[in-house]
């Protein structure tokens, strides 16, 4: 097998006598063995010129079973020297295609990989580089149906967690012989390429290029019927492997079992894990329930394992669900800053209860990224743990290799509301979700939809209608959804005032989305109500816990029957995305790689995303609207400051950081200061000793 690279100077080889100068090309073959690796990369070649120069001709004897890596975008885009320039969109595309035509015509395999990133700083931050064209890549593949290695969204992720002196060690840099030179941001040291050349040797192993019939049987070329179903029933009997972090979970645990027992092509075992051990028994017994099932469809094994190195090695998937601490210590969160009159109706994500949750759940999440970085670095990890944004962060700053991304469903309810307003407003029944085309933008629970269309019609101005119609009185199709029924119903009425003062559609329940500006809608349990929606007490998740105990005892003993009713989530689904069974879009979060231009590279953000085999390709959602930006961005830099304080016990930071939100803006410096160490104080036992010497 031989494996042909087309390219630039990024990926060339260079004499190491001559230069430190190291192309990710020129190590790709260290992570092959047994693997000829012919580099054809040039500096200076753009798409335009490599072909007008007939170096692809060195790729002649290419034939069944081999590989040709196409990179390029660094020279195309040069408008200064037009000989190389090819415009992404046109030029630049129709090159590839050649590319691709020349590997097909002797049934070699195309990859597209595209360009790595510069290292560009401003003011702190990462700056994207490479305008359109890695895009334009990534539809290239799509349009011919070739394998992507997406080395751009990868360098950005790497570079972004090093920092900008970190990230120096990768580059070339500073000539210290030409002091007066510009920095060479754009070509790597060793140390960068073994790190991009590594990660695009495990993308072509994951893809199954690098075996006999993978490389051969070549994506583009696949015949549609009886071959995919070939395929599919592969991965259904792969045996996947998943670990369930928080396995004792009463709820998201038994959702996740019955969606995974009601879909076909998946099945595998499930390794449960929970420091309450005896939870994870209990739900090992109601999952081999749920998946002998006379109406199951797949089959799942569970077990108990007693370490989270026991529930991780050799996994394919990490699912975390976990209650951070107690209902004890969130009733602390919740109801302790009612005294200085903040009334938060969730307490999960920020504010002062949010804060407080994620002092605790930092550090537990920097114990399972430390062990999937030991025992499962090659796994993907799905969060469903809030506070959302900071345990995903938590994950990259622990192990930036991580594959992780967090699932939410917040936006799909307001997806659904959008499809009650074309029922109610325009008498269109049946609309499901999953038919609207939405814009999603923002970070998790402060959601923004700034454009949403189905089947070609822009929603938007019957939005603003709809929005101002029921602007006062609320809305609700069924009177089962009535906001006072419920603590976790609205009438939507935050929904309606924020589009009607910013001109976007807030893309969470009400509960949610009060919580991240000043207390305009919770002021005092009065005004909470005149909004219409609720405070949950956590008496009542209290009650409610010994409630779904008690279905635990019924499920178990046989007095309730189980029932294999989906759960609504899409954690399955994007796992088949994952695995290549099929292309999915959702909205997940994810740190910001350029996909929202004006909030910081590195920041967890929620946008629709492109999963696919082995991939996620978040969507530019373009910037943030300038009179939502202020909104937002001073969450994003408050939960970057409340990950460093949680990280380093930093009593200072914490404390200006907590007093930064807007739910506090009403508490004075004193009456903050005591609220802060009293819910410090609460949650001790969770806390490492550092925050009280």
């Amino acid at each position: 097998m031989r494996i042909y690279i087309c390219g630039d100077s990024t990926a060339a080889s260079y004499p190491p006598e001559e230069t430190e100068m190291v192309g990710w090309g020129q190590l790709l073959g260290d992570y092959l063995p047994g693997i000829t690796v012919v580099n054809l990369a040039k500096a200076g070649r753009s798409t335009r010129t490599f072909l007008a120069e007939d170096r692809l001709m060195a790729a002649e004897s290419a034939g069944p079973g081999d590989l040709l890596l196409i990179q390029f975008a660094h020279n195309d885009e040069n408008q200064e020297k037009p000989e190389r320039y090819a415009a992404p969109w046109t030029d630049f595309t129709e090159n590839l295609r050649i590319f691709i035509r020349f590997a097909r015509e002797r049934q070699a395999t195309p990859v597209l990989l595209t360009p790595i990133c510069m290292r560009i700083w401003q003011d702190g931050q990462l700056q994207p580089t490479h305008g359109e064209y890695p895009a334009a890549m990534r539809a290239a593949a799509e349009e011919a149906d070739v394998q992507l290695i997406d080395l751009y969204a990868e360098s950005f992720r790497i570079v972004a967690s090093m920092g900008e002196e970190g990230s120096m060690a990768l580059f070339m840099g500073t000539d210290p012989g030409k002091p007066e030179s510009p920095p060479d941001n754009a070509h790597t040291r060793r140390a960068g390429a073994e790190r991009f050349a590594a990660f695009a040797a495990r993308q072509l192993a994951a893809a199954g290029l690098l075996t006999p019939g993978g490389s051969g049987q070549e994506k583009g070329k696949r015949e549609k019927g009886d071959t995919v179903k070939m395929k599919r029933e592969e991965k259904k009997n792969r045996n996947l492997k998943v670990a369930y972090i928080g396995g004792g979970s009463r709820g998201w645990a038994w959702g996740f079992m019955k969606d995974l027992a009601m879909d076909p092509d998946l099945c595998g075992r499930i390794r449960l894990y929970d420091i309450d051990a005896e939870a994870a028994e209990r739900n090992r017994v109601i999952g081999g329930k749920i998946s002998a099932h006379p109406d199951a469809v797949s089959r799942w094994e569970y077990e108990v394992s007693g370490s989270l190195k026991e529930a991780l090695q050799g996994v394919d998937f990490v699912v975390i669900s976990i209650l951070p601490a107690t209902f004890d210590e969130m009733e602390s969160d919740v109801h302790l800053p009612e005294r200085v009159g903040i009334w938060q109706p969730v307490g999960d994500t920020v504010g002062a209860g949010g804060f407080m949750r994620a002092m605790r759940t930092i550090p537990m999440f920097v114990t399972i990224a430390e062990a999937i970085r030991d025992y499962a670095p090659e796994a993907w990890v799905i969060n469903y743990t809030n506070p959302m944004s900071l345990c995903v962060r938590t994950l990259y700053e622990v192990f930036p290799e991580v594959r992780a991304f967090g699932c939410c469903h917040e936006v799909f309810g307001t997806q659904k509301l959008l499809c009650s307003m074309l029922k109610t407003e325009c008498g269109i029944d049946g609309v499901k979700r999953q038919d609207l085309r939405t814009t999603v933008t923002g970070i998790n629970h402060f959601t923004w939809i700034t454009k949403a269309s189905w089947e070609g019609t822009d929603l938007m101005p019957l939005y603003a209608a709809f929005a101002e119609k029921y602007a006062e009185e609320g809305y609700s199709e069924n009177k089962d959804d009535n906001w006072m029924n419920s603590f976790f119903n609205c009438a939507h009425r935050v929904k309606f005032d924020l589009f009607r003062r910013y001109g976007a559609i807030a893309a969470a329940g009400d509960r949610h989305l009060a919580e991240f500006t000043a207390p305009w809608y919770t002021r005092d349990p009065e005004t909470v109500k005149s909004w219409k929606f609720g405070l949950t007490p956590v008496s009542w998740r209290k009650e409610d816990l010994q409630r779904r105990l008690q279905r635990s005892d019924d499920l178990i003993s046989g007095k309730e029957a189980v029932d294999l009713s989906g759960s609504g989530e899409e954690g399955h689904l994007l796992m088949k995305a994952l695995l290549g069974l099929g292309d999915l879009v959702s909205n997940v979060n994810v740190p910001n790689r350029g996909q929202i231009p004006n909030l910081p590279a590195g920041a967890v953000v929620e946008t629709n995303a492109v999963f696919g085999l082995n991939r996620i390709d978040p969507v530019c959602a373009g910037p943030v609207p300038s009179n939502i930006l202020p909104l937002v961005a001073r969450h994003v830099y408050n939960q970057e400051n409340t990950l460093q304080a949680a990280l380093h016990c930093d009593r200072k930071l914490g404390f200006t950081t907590f007093m930064n939100d807007p739910q506090l803006a009403y508490v004075t410096p004193a009456d903050g200061q005591k609220l802060f160490d009293d819910m410090l104080e609460n949650q001790r036992a969770y806390l490492p000793e550092k925050w009280f010497k």
